[in-house]
């Protein structure tokens, strides 16, 4: 009879405890945690060690209670408790340092959202959706968002070969990807209560699952957003295998780091540009590390661009891709991502904000320069002057091209747009080339024509019929000029649809056809 009462003396004790460790944990922040959590494993030691020695000797020094099997209840309450304690501790700095300073009912939403994961409304959701499954991926989507759908599934070839390109090889998909497109935002912020930021989508590496939205505000522009913000996500899905599968640790690597990869791949896959002069924010990258600094500075500022031209500046000083994956596995042997950083590229962590910051403004300047002062010879000044100390830099490489393209620097521009071409072979920097190449290699604009086909048939795009239509055209001007006849095949050309706003290219081929003719 008395042990059992013993035993539910106990049991109230420990379930007393643990609701008051939770209550309290859900109140204080971290640094009271900390401190709460240091005291009661002090107590929590001092009561398991007078218990344990009163087991011993048959009586305790400041327990007023005697009998083994009590005693023996209060150890094991003692080492529950220190275990919930411990729990509870570390899931308060894990909160604080993903989602920053919550309130109580915050907190709890985030308790509740990470326990349950609304996988009940989840699947209640989405039971009715349509099903498209690949090899790995389990699409589940509103009808509305069908064709979105099948845009990602056809990306998946051009992804796939830009990440053989980062990580060196396919990544083995141990673990499946289930990607959930939801009709709108109203749907989107209704299954995911505790988001507060306006991201289109989210990813979720405990469950291997992407979710976002469609909202078809614009058709074309927000259909092809959609499939932006897939990539994105699905990159975050590739680099939290290649994680696990090297045995790091997903929190480990800086948010700034895992986003600027994201974007790197949306950014490649869509062939955007964009032009310099966008305000870098004055966060350093060391303040962007986790997903609380994160949130905090984007805010007021584009981190995620600010991430993307870190990135394409570190692949600019190598000139591939593979360094990106090279600076974690590195981090495996030195265990702190900075020092690995600093190794691997040869930069300085603490450095790279005021760099990237500056190669931007530099850019900016050089683009004014020539767009908006005419001052050419200046800006090619300030292009090269970036290339020595990137040389393989994208961004630099494109605008050149642009430069030299408006300037009827053929030939330099022919250069430039090779160079991007060898740093991001994109079916528009293709097609932009075979332009060029009309005046100067009818053969090889065709061929290049083919290329940017090819191109623009693994991307996520539904406009083939322009680059197919480009390629026949070319490939009719190629003929006429192998049959010599060169002014007919001028004539054929400059009534291209491509050319009509190619205009300094089209006074270059009216120059030359009316060379032939006078």
């Amino acid at each position: 009879m008395k042990s059992i009462k013993h035993m539910l003396v106990s049991v109230i004790r420990f379930l007393v405890m643990t609701g008051i460790i939770l209550l309290t944990y859900i109140v204080v922040g971290p640094t009271t945690g900390t401190i709460i959590f240091i005291i009661g494993l002090i107590l929590l030691l001092t009561i398991f060690v007078d218990a344990l020695l009163g087991m011993i000797r048959g009586k305790t020094r400041w327990l007023k209670t005697s009998g083994r099997f009590n005693l023996f209840m209060i150890l094991t309450d003692c080492a529950l408790i220190s275990i919930v304690l411990l729990i509870t501790w570390s899931g308060n700095i894990v909160i604080q340092e993903e989602f920053g300073p919550l309130s109580a009912m915050e907190k709890m939403s985030v308790v509740h959202s990470a326990l349950s994961s609304n996988e009940r409304e989840i699947s209640s959701f989405t039971q009715n959706y349509p099903v498209i499954e690949t090899t790995h991926i389990t699409f589940r989507y509103h009808p509305d968002t069908e064709m979105s759908v099948e845009r990602m599934v056809t990306a998946l070839d051009a992804i796939e070969e830009l990440e053989k390109e980062i990580y060196g090889h396919e990544i083995q998909k141990v673990e499946p990807l289930e990607v959930l497109v939801l009709r709108n935002a109203d749907d989107y912020y209704q299954l995911n209560p505790t988001i507060k930021t306006d991201d289109a989508g989210l990813y979720d590496p405990n469950r291997k699952r992407t979710i976002m939205y469609y909202d078809g505000v614009s058709a074309m522009e927000e259909d092809f957003y959609v499939v932006e913000t897939f990539i994105h996500e699905y990159s975050h899905y590739l680099l939290d295998l290649f994680i696990e599968q090297e045995e790091l640790n997903y929190r480990e690597v800086p948010v700034w780091f895992n986003e600027g990869i994201a974007e790197l791949m949306r950014n490649r896959i869509f062939s955007i540009t964009r032009l310099p002069g966008e305000d870098i924010s004055d966060v350093r990258f060391l303040d962007l590390q986790t997903s609380f600094e994160w949130n905090q500075a984007r805010e007021t500022n584009d981190v995620y661009y600010q991430a993307y031209l870190a990135v394409e500046y570190i692949i600019g000083r190598r000139g591939n891709l593979s360094v990106l994956p090279e600076i974690l596995l590195h981090q495996k042997e030195t265990g702190d991502f900075a020092q690995s950083f600093d190794e691997s590229t040869g930069l300085k962590l603490y450095e790279l904000h005021q760099t990237v910051s500056s190669v931007d403004q530099k850019l900016h300047l050089a683009w004014n320069t020539w767009s908006i002062e005419g001052d050419y010879q200046e800006a090619e000044r300030l292009y090269e002057e970036v290339l020595e100390d990137i040389p393989y830099h994208s961004l630099t490489w494109q605008q050149s091209a642009l430069m030299h393209e408006l300037n009827n620097n053929w030939d330099e521009a022919i250069t430039a747009r090779r160079k991007h071409i060898q740093v991001n072979p994109t079916s528009d920097s293709l097609l932009n080339l075979s332009y060029m190449l009309v005046l100067t290699d009818s053969k090889e604009a065709a061929a290049t024509a083919l290329e940017a086909l090819k191109a623009a048939g693994n991307g996520p795009y539904d406009q083939i019929f322009f680059y197919e239509q480009w390629a026949e055209n070319v490939n009719h001007y190629h003929q006429l000029i192998t049959d010599n006849k060169t002014v007919e095949a001028y004539e054929s050309i400059m009534k291209s649809e491509h050319l009509a706003y190619q205009t300094t290219l089209l006074d270059e081929l009216n120059v030359m056809k009316n060379a032939l003719v006078y």
